[in-house]
C-alpha cells in the first residue's frame, strides 16, 4: 500500500496493534506485504511491531525522486510539496500463523 491515510495509517505507522493484526489476518501466509509512506523519525520500531502481527518487513529510505516516481497523487503532491520529507519502506512477508 502506498501513502496509507485514516486508520490504515494509524495500524501501519504503529498506533493501533489490533488494526495491524487485522490487516495481517487478511494476508495467506507468504503474502507480499509492502508500505510505503512519510515517516519524520525513521521506522523505529515498526519492523518489530510488525513482527509482533505476524509480519516479517525490512525497512528501507526511500529517496525523493524513487516516491515522486510513483503513480499516485499522493506521491506527487508530497514528494513536490517544498517541503523537507522522509519516506520509508516496509517491505516482506506475512508469516503462518
Amino acid at each position: 500500500m502506498l501513502f496509507p491515510w485514516g486508520s490504515l495509517l494509524h495500524a501501519v505507522s504503529g498506533r493501533d496493534a489490533v488494526g495491524l493484526s487485522k490487516l495481517r489476518a487478511v494476508c495467506r501466509p507468504g503474502a507480499s506485504v509492502r508500505v510505503l509512506l512519510e515517516l519524520a523519525s525513521g521506522p523505529g520500531e515498526l519492523p518489530r511491531l510488525f513482527a509482533e502481527a505476524d509480519l516479517d518487513v525490512q525497512a528501507r529510505p526511500v529517496p525523493i525522486e524513487e516516491a515522486r516516481s510513483l503513480p499516485t497523487t499522493w506521491a506527487k503532491r508530497l514528494g513536490y510539496s517544498g517541503r523537507p520529507r522522509a519516506f520509508w519502506e516496509l517491505r516482506g512477508v506475512a508469516r503462518p500463523r
